[in-house]
């Protein structure tokens, strides 16, 4: 989708919603009588799932309101931030994800609890998308030209990316992983 088109105002109100819901559930999952180890399995779900909300959001509006906490009033401040430069964005993503593929279930976890490898993300997937994220972090950094923000300077250093070359290295790295069908 692009910006533009005629259904991305929907798309945009579902991105957001999914950011709301899983900031929501996030905020209250602190309280939950549940065995904490389960717990942790499914806050990496939740992180995997804000983190593509954002990585979709970012990729066809570039700069984006970031929330990582559920609005608790209806004041306008809370409802309505402004807009976060991409990179900033881009950053929490791969917070995110990273968070994603330390704690989701292990593809071989996946298997034993569902006795089959579909239905369920596992932490492969955090894995790939986090690739995805650095490989586009790249690109941008590679051709400022071909992009929005021209004129603006990046700032990636937080998680660790100052070049092109940086962050293609990382997208390599993620390759040292065996994952079941894509080697």
């Amino acid at each position: 989708r692009y910006a533009n088109h005629p259904e991305a105002y929907g798309s945009f109100r579902n991105f957001y919603r999914t950011i709301y819901l899983c900031n929501h559930f996030l905020d209250i999952v602190k309280d939950s009588p549940v065995d904490e180890a389960y717990v942790e399995k499914i806050v990496g779900e939740v992180h995997f799932v804000r983190a593509m909300a954002y990585f979709y959001l970012v990729r066809i509006w570039g700069d984006v309101s970031l929330y990582l906490e559920a609005p608790v009033g209806i004041s306008s401040e809370e409802l309505y931030k402004p807009r976060e430069n991409f990179w900033t964005v881009y950053c929490q993503i791969v917070k995110d994800l990273e968070v994603a593929e330390s704690t989701m279930r292990t593809f071989d976890e996946m298997i034993a609890v569902s006795g089959n490898s579909s239905g369920r993300v596992c932490n492969y997937a955090a894995t790939a998308c986090l690739s995805l994220v650095y490989l586009t972090i790249g690109t941008l950094l590679e051709h400022p030209d071909d992009n929005f923000w021209v004129g603006r300077t990046p700032d990636f250093s937080e998680i660790g990316i100052s070049s092109p070359e940086d962050a293609f290295r990382l997208a390599r790295e993620m390759g040292k992983y065996n994952i079941p069908g894509l080697m």
